[in-house]
């Protein structure tokens, strides 16, 4: 004969707790307080923050006890154009923190569009509104596979000087040839203006809102030349000339430049004529009144030698950018420049001035180029 046993007090005391905490959890679990009241994310550029929660699976309508903060960064960056992420839950509001991969730009290929990622990664576009969220990314027209990669690395190598800031400035990138370079980019600006670079030079693309005052008018390119640490001003017909059109021109830029020199030669002769005229006269006058101005203890503390070394290492060393500069800024014979509407030229100095500002320049021959006097 079988006989009932009552369950234990103890047994009874566990079963009743079990009971509770399951009925409070129930309860909290179809309560607000479950519930997600605000969110927020921080370091989106390419994603809307829409976009960032539907990746995370979030709305306000989540509960706390089926997200925790592990999981929903685990959702964030398994998305490739997410980096690293990283999530923060204060009482009933989550903050998110993401950082995005660096986009170089987009591309299309066989129908699709595809981005391109600085770590030379490249990912299909699938979704059309994030398409209409990569308006400051630059569109990669006609670049070869190679090229692209090219590019990549210079965005490795350079990453305080090309990031999105000065990518935001890029509209399109084009590829570009030279008989000097093959493998240029043409870069069409955000403002209209054209820059022609090597792709070892693609940094100095950070500079370029310094140079925007110097700009003149509406037919003006840049060319980057990270070699010599410049950029060149040049005008944009001169990158559709045929190359006969193109000798003709730097020949008449050379017999311009050579005419200047003679004037500058000339005026130069002229002057030191002047000066030799000039201090003749003073010698003469300083003999015939060297006993009515100076006395005998005056000459006896001076000490010529000294002086003379003294103002030597004062000048500047004549023909150096300091030298060119000074006497640049004494030049009263500036006038337009015939080939250069940003431009003056001072022939006795045969020195540029910008127009805008007190910046001197110096016209080289050999590259057909300007030279900035530093």
């Amino acid at each position: 004969m079988i006989r009932f046993r009552w369950p234990r007090l103890k047994e009874l005391k566990i079963l009743c707790a079990g009971v509770i905490v399951l009925f409070g959890a129930a309860i909290y679990f179809i309560s607000d307080d479950s519930r997600i009241r605000s969110l927020s994310v921080n370091g989106n550029y390419y994603y809307t923050a829409q976009q960032v929660y539907k990746i995370a699976d979030l709305s306000t309508s989540s509960r706390f006890l089926l997200n925790p903060s592990f999981l929903i960064e685990s959702r964030l960056e398994e998305d490739p154009m997410i980096e690293d992420a990283s999530v923060h839950i204060h009482g009933q509001s989550v903050s998110i923190d993401i950082k995005e991969k660096l986009i170089v730009g987009y591309y299309l290929k066989d129908g699709q569009n595809y981005v391109l990622f600085a770590d030379g990664q490249s990912l299909p576009i699938e979704d059309p509104t994030l398409m209409k969220n990569l308006i400051h990314v630059p569109l990669l027209a006609d670049l070869s596979e190679e090229t692209m990669q090219k590019i990549c690395k210079q965005f490795q190598d350079y990453p305080e000087y090309l990031n999105r800031e000065s990518l935001e400035k890029v509209a399109e990138i084009l590829p570009w040839s030279e008989s000097y370079d093959e493998n240029m980019l043409k870069m069409i600006m955000q403002d209209g203006n054209v820059v022609f670079t090597s792709i070892s030079s693609l940094q100095m693309i950070s500079n370029y809102q310094l140079v925007l005052t110097e700009l003149v008018g509406e037919d003006v390119c840049l060319v980057l030349d990270s070699e010599n640490g410049a950029i060149d001003k040049i005008a944009c017909d001169y990158f559709n000339m045929s190359a006969e059109e193109r000798d003709a021109y730097r020949q008449a830029i050379r017999l311009e430049a050579e005419a200047a020199l003679r004037e500058a030669q000339k005026a130069q002769e002229q002057d030191d004529q002047n000066q030799d005229n000039q201090e003749s006269a003073n010698l003469q006058e300083d003999a015939e009144n060297e006993n009515d101005e100076q006395s005998p203890e005056a000459n006896e503390n001076q000490d010529p030698d000294q002086n003379s070394e003294q103002n030597a290492q004062e000048a500047p060393e004549p023909g150096s950018d300091a030298d060119l500069i000074e006497r640049s800024k004494q030049a009263a014979d500036w006038q337009p420049s015939e080939s250069w509407n940003w431009l003056v030229y001072s022939p006795s100095v045969n020195t540029f001035k910008s127009v805008n500002d007190d910046i001197y320049y110096v016209y080289d021959e050999s590259t057909a180029s300007f030279r900035q006097l530093q």
